[in-house]
């Protein structure tokens, strides 16, 4: 963790909500297997939707999608129709973080829509959607169709003042084991590194500052 962080809002105009879509009409598009070596899914294209074929071999096999196209920064909904035989797992990349969805979804031979949310980061332009198997899975089949991705505006800024705000780290701890007391006072360390989340931010379009003691 390092000494002072800098988190920086941008006042920016609200824009019109942006779409990526991938409906398989004219092939497989962008998808391709999620291992780039060793035996990997099968990815084809049947009557319109996307069929992947699960080696069942080892965990994580499954299916990688590139969304192309979208405005960094934004709040994006990835929602998908999903079938077959197994257990299915959305997970999203931004290119530098992961975002998994809570549970799997149990497939059947009847349509079912998936959807997950994050927030992108502002450099990125695009966003991997990922249909995986969390364990190994045998004779797993996943069928897709009609992915789509929506962005929200971004919201109004104002030009407020904000008063400066004391926040101890260690109630917006990540993992409560990282908590740590010393002499009375409590802080959070990890061995590499150590995060804060759900910290309340303020919406101005002046800049923030966050400062650590560490």
């Amino acid at each position: 963790m390092t000494s002072r962080a800098l988190l920086t809002i941008l006042g920016m105009a609200a824009l019109s909500a942006s779409a990526w879509q991938e409906d398989f009409a004219k092939g497989a598009g962008k998808a391709t297997p999620y291992y780039t070596k060793g035996e990997r899914s099968v990815v084809t294209v049947a009557d319109g939707y996307l069929k992947v074929v699960l080696p069942g071999k080892r965990p994580l096999e499954g299916v990688r999608l590139m969304a192309t196209g979208l405005t960094g920064g934004r709040l994006s909904t990835v929602t998908a129709r999903v079938r077959g035989k197994g257990e299915a797992w959305l997970c999203l990349n931004d290119g530098r973080t992961w975002l998994y969805a809570p549970k799997t979804v149990s497939l059947t031979g009847v349509w079912q829509e998936i959807s997950l949310q994050r927030v992108i980061r502002r450099e990125t332009k695009t966003l991997s959607v990922n249909f995986l198997a969390k364990t190994v899975q045998t004779g797993a089949i996943f069928e897709i169709d009609d992915v789509t991705v929506e962005q929200g505006a971004l919201p109004a800024l104002a030009d407020a003042s904000v008063p400066p705000v004391r926040m101890e780290a260690e109630a917006f701890a990540m993992r409560p084991k990282e908590v740590m007391e010393h002499e009375g006072a409590k802080s959070i360390g990890g061995t590499s590194y150590t995060r804060c989340q759900n910290l309340p931010v303020p919406r101005t379009s002046r800049l923030v500052v966050v400062r650590a003691r560490v």
